[in-house]
């Protein structure tokens, strides 16, 4: 769930080399104060025959942060913020920080909000060739990164449409970012 977490949060790309997504991606975000939208994530586990299949919606607000809220097949909502890390919300809205590296939600957050040098700090990026819209592939730098993760593809067409995570088990989670809203801030 943590690397899913990390890499949904990439957000508003929309040329079609490396150095200009990024540019794009930095310009758009800043202009943002809210994104909300629907996904629908597939869980290729390597040794199961049949994917985990979840869905939901998510709200990221400039200043609070952003909300993952699982609805199929079990509900749990987590909260990502910069001051907070990443929590698990019950239904009550009480709170349980999870334990996981702070980079993930600066990376995280970074994304939304145009602040990429954590990106790229931690990732080598490169353009994928697609027929339509842009494809980035994010790879590992440090070797203890490597031995949990092989890549990251994030593609689309204006927007992030999909994130396919390849883990370096075998694994795949596939996300779809879907019937985005984006409110943008008054210049």
């Amino acid at each position: 769930m943590k690397r899913f977490v990390l890499a949904t949060a990439i957000l508003l790309l929309g040329t079609q080399t490396y150095a200009d997504v990024l540019s794009e991606l930095t310009t758009r975000a800043r202009q943002v104060n809210s994104i909300s939208g629907n996904f629908a994530q597939s869980r290729h586990i390597a040794v199961l025959r049949v994917p985990l299949q979840s869905s939901g919606n998510f709200q990221y607000l400039r200043a609070q942060g952003l909300r993952w809220h699982s609805i199929q097949p079990v509900e749990s909502t987590l909260q990502i913020s910069t001051d907070q890390g990443i929590r698990v919300l019950n239904a009550q809205g009480d709170s349980q920080t999870l334990a996981a590296p702070e980079i993930l939600s600066q990376l995280f957050l970074g994304l939304f909000s145009g602040e990429l040098s954590a990106l790229q700090d931690i990732f080598t990026i490169t353009e994928q060739t697609v027929e339509h819209g842009w494809q980035l592939r994010l790879s590992p730098r440090s070797t203890a990164l490597k031995q949990h993760l092989l890549y990251i593809d994030i593609s689309g067409t204006e927007l992030v449409e999909t994130v396919l995570i390849a883990d370096a088990n075998g694994d795949r989670n596939a996300i779809s970012l879907l019937n985005q809203v984006v409110e943008k801030s008054a210049e």
